[in-house]
């Protein structure tokens, strides 16, 4: 009778050690579909305004309940607390926090960071200007979306900003003019309105840059 008893404790760890692969590949597509379905709706959310705004924010928030477990779904949770109307810095924070405890190298979330502190502090702190750097040396490039929005943080903040990380920043100003052209990378300098800037984006336009 032990014997019985033995081998259908096996045959039900075998069946459990093959299920195990089937049940990690759903969470995985799951993960992976939330994922998508967030990112889009925010994507869509940050370029809109009233009702179709908060649409596209009520999306994303149904696609990021609960938040996690993956470094990415609590990195886009954290996007959502900045954008949604009411916006939760605190909140913002910790889930960014979380998102690079699971994933050190990601420069979208060291940015946030920056971004946050600079909210708060109504400057950029050493504890910013920190975040920032390690946000360039994870990616000093990075996707379409996020590469435009540090280089016009970076602009706005261009005289705060240590010699090291102008010097990165017009390495990153490169990509831009590449990928877009050199009149549409001078405007974006100009934009910021300080004359330092500028002259530093023409001469590396002029220099480094290699279109």
């Amino acid at each position: 009778m032990q014997l019985i008893v033995s081998s259908r404790t096996l045959r039900y760890i075998l069946m459990a050690a093959c299920l195990m692969p089937l049940w990690l590949a759903l969470s995985m597509a799951s993960q992976e579909i939330r994922t998508s379905k967030a990112r889009n709706a925010l994507a869509i959310a940050a370029k809109s305004t009233g009702e179709n705004r908060l649409e596209f924010l009520n999306k994303a928030k149904k696609a990021l309940t609960p938040p996690g477990p993956t470094g990415e779904l609590y990195d886009l949770t954290a996007q959502l607390a900045l954008l949604s109307p009411q916006t939760d810095l605190n909140a913002a924070q910790m889930l960014t926090q979380l998102a690079l405890q699971r994933s050190p190298v990601r420069a979208e979330s060291w940015a946030r960071l920056a971004y946050i502190e600079r909210v708060r502090e109504g400057k950029l702190t050493d504890k910013a200007l920190n975040y920032l750097d390690r946000s360039f040396v994870v990616e000093p490039a990075g996707y379409t979306q996020f590469i435009l929005w540090r280089m016009e943080f970076m602009f706005a903040h261009w005289s705060q900003l240590s010699l090291s990380l102008q010097e990165v920043t017009m390495r990153s100003y490169c990509v831009i003019a590449i990928w877009y052209g050199k009149g549409y990378a001078l405007k974006m300098a100009q934009k910021a309105g300080n004359q330092d800037l500028e002259m530093h984006a023409e001469k590396t336009l002029d220099l480094t840059c290699s279109l």
